[in-house]
C-alpha cells in the first residue's frame, strides 16, 4: 500500500494533475505496484525522439521514472520513417527494462509529476478482454464507503462551491488519492494472473490492422540504452553537406551520453525499418528473415 506521507508534498503542489487522475477514475502504475502484479519482466523496445528531448533522457536513464516505447508498428507507421509520436523524431533508441504495462495499441498512459503513469480503466479491459462494465474498479474502490464519502464530497464542491459544500482540506485530499490508489493495487492483484499474461502477449503480438494507432505501447524502467540510429535526412537539406556534418557531430555527442553503439543511414536505404527488425522489432507482416539488412 501507499504511505500517506508519500503523498504529504504532492497533495499541495502536484495536487491537481493528481487529483484529475483520481477524478477520471484512471488506473496508477508504478514499479513498486507493477512488481507485485506482474514481477520483474525485462524488454528489449524502441523509442523515437529528436536531438533536443534526446537531451532529457537522462533523467530516466536507470531510473524508477518509466518511458512510452514500442516493439510493434504498422507497415504504414509514420515511426517507419523515423517520425516521432510526440516529437519531430530522427532519432531511433533500442532500448531494455522492466516492463510496467503493454497493450496492442496504444494504452494512451498519462505520467503525473511526480513520475507515477496512469491509464484509463477501459483500456485495461481492452487489453484483458473485458466485457464494457465488468470488473468495474471504481465500483471495487468504491467498497470503502470512507473512500467513498471523501468522492462525494469532493463532486458535491465541484458541482457547488459554497459554504453547504466545502472543499476537501488536504488531508482530505491526501486521503482521498491515497485510497483510489490503495483500492486499485488491490484491483490488479485480484486480476494479477490475466493482466501479466495479455501484458507478456501484447510485448510479442503485431498491432491490430482495426486499430487506429500504428503503434503497440510498452511503458518501461529502470531504462538502458542498447544502441541508437540517427537518421540523416533530418538534419540537414538535400546537398547540405557542411550542415549535415555539423548537425551530426551535435547530434552523436548528444546521444554518446547514453550509448557508444551508433548507427547512422538515410531513409532511401529504409535505415528505420531495417534497425527495428535487425533488433527483434515487428513491422506489418514483415519477417526479418524474409529481408536484407544492412545498415553503415
Amino acid at each position: 500500500m501507499i504511505k500517506l506521507r508519500d503523498l504529504l508534498p504532492e497533495a499541495v503542489a502536484h495536487e491537481t494533475t493528481t487529483l484529475l487522475q483520481v477524478w477520471q477514475g484512471r488506473i496508477p502504475i508504478y514499479p513498486a505496484l507493477m512488481k507485485k502484479v506482474i514481477g520483474d519482466i525485462p524488454i528489449e523496445s524502441f523509442h523515437i525522439t529528436d536531438w533536443y528531448r534526446a537531451k532529457g533522457l537522462g533523467n530516466l536513464i536507470g531510473k524508477k521514472k518509466s518511458l512510452s516505447t514500442f516493439t510493434a508498428l504498422k507497415r504504414n507507421s509514420m515511426q517507419t520513417t523515423g517520425g516521432g509520436i510526440q516529437t519531430n523524431g530522427g532519432i531511433v533508441f533500442h532500448l531494455e527494462g522492466k516492463l510496467l504495462a503493454a497493450g496492442l495499441s496504444d494504452i494512451g498512459s498519462v505520467p503525473d509529476m511526480s513520475g507515477r503513469r496512469w491509464f484509463h480503466p477501459e483500456t485495461l479491459g481492452e487489453i484483458v478482454g473485458w466485457k464494457f462494465g465488468q470488473n468495474d474498479v471504481h465500483d471495487f474502490v468504491a467498497k470503502n464507503k470512507k473512500w467513498d464519502a471523501l468522492r462525494i464530497k469532493y463532486i458535491e464542491n465541484y458541482k457547488d462551491p459554497s459554504d453547504k459544500n466545502p472543499p476537501l482540506t488536504n488531508k482530505e485530499k491526501q486521503q482521498y488519492i491515497k485510497g483510489w490508489i490503495d483500492g486499485c493495487e488491490k484491483f490488479l492483484l485480484k486480476h494479477k494472473n490475466i493482466i501479466k499474461k495479455k501484458f507478456i502477449e501484447a510485448t510479442t503480438g503485431r498491432v491490430p490492422a482495426k486499430s487506429i494507432y500504428g503503434w503497440n505501447e510498452l511503458v518501461i524502467y529502470d531504462i538502458e540504452a542498447k544502441g541508437a540510429l540517427i537518421v540523416l535526412d533530418g538534419l540537414a537539406a538535400p546537398g547540405e553537406f557542411e550542415e549535415l556534418d555539423k548537425n551530426l557531430k551535435h547530434t552523436e555527442k548528444i546521444v554518446k551520453k547514453y550509448t557508444k553503439n551508433i548507427q547512422r543511414g538515410f531513409m532511401s536505404d529504409d535505415v528505420v525499418r531495417k534497425y527495428i527488425l535487425k533488433h527483434g522489432g515487428k513491422i506489418g507482416s514483415l519477417d526479418p528473415k524474409q529481408i536484407k539488412i544492412r545498415i553503415s
